[in-house]
C-alpha cells in the first residue's frame, strides 16, 4: 500500500474491497472518513473508526476471523446489514458515539463476544443483530427516548438482557427476543 497503514487525511470515503487482500493487522483512519465500503482486509485485528463515520457499510467487515475489537466514537452513524458478520474472534465492541440503528444481522455469528452496551442513541435493532452464541448480556440504555421504534433483537441463547428504560417511554413496538 502506497501510504502504508496510514490512509491520507483527505480521504472521505473507502470504496468496497480495497484492501481485501492486504495483510495489515491495523490502520489509521482519517477523520474525514465518512463511509467505509463492504469486504475489508480480513487479516485486520483492531478498528477505530474517525469521529466522522456515518456510515458502516453492508458487510464491510463480514467474515474478517481476525478482527478482536471495534470502537466507534462519538459520531453518529449506521450499522447497516452483515456489518460485522461472522467475525469470529471479535470480543470488544465499544459505542461511544450515536449510533442510531443496527442492521440486520450486524453482528451475527461473531461467536467470541460475551457482552455489549448500546447507548442510549439506538432507536432500531433489525432481526439478528445480535445472534452470538456466547452473548450472553446486552446492556441497552433506552434512558432517553420516550418511544422505541423497533427492537428485533431475536437473540440466541441469550442469559441476560438489561433494560435501562425512561419514564417517559410509553410503547416499545415490535418487541422480539
Amino acid at each position: 500500500m502506497k501510504y502504508g497503514n496510514t490512509i491520507p487525511k483527505f480521504i472521505t470515503e473507502l470504496s468496497r474491497e480495497c484492501f481485501c487482500d492486504s495483510e495489515m493487522t491495523s490502520i489509521d483512519l482519517p477523520n474525514l472518513l465518512t463511509l467505509v465500503g463492504e469486504r475489508w482486509c480480513y487479516s485486520l485485528q483492531s478498528v477505530t473508526f474517525p469521529s466522522h463515520i456515518t456510515i458502516i457499510e453492508s458487510a464491510c467487515f463480514s467474515q474478517c476471523s481476525s478482527l478482536r475489537t471495534v470502537d466507534i466514537p462519538n459520531c453518529e452513524s449506521l450499522i447497516l446489514n452483515c456489518a460485522f458478520l461472522s467475525c469470529s474472534h471479535l470480543t470488544s465492541v465499544s459505542i461511544k458515539g450515536n449510533v442510531r440503528a443496527f442492521g440486520n444481522s450486524c453482528f451475527y455469528f461473531c461467536e467470541s463476544l460475551v457482552s455489549i452496551d448500546i447507548p442510549s442513541c439506538v432507536s432500531k435493532f433489525d432481526n439478528n443483530c445480535f445472534r452470538c452464541f456466547k452473548l450472553y448480556t446486552v446492556y441497552i440504555n433506552l434512558f432517553g427516548y420516550d418511544e422505541v421504534y423497533i427492537v428485533n433483537l431475536n437473540i440466541y441463547m441469550m442469559m441476560v438482557v438489561t433494560y435501562r428504560l425512561s419514564y417517559l417511554i410509553k410503547t416499545i413496538d415490535h418487541f422480539i427476543i
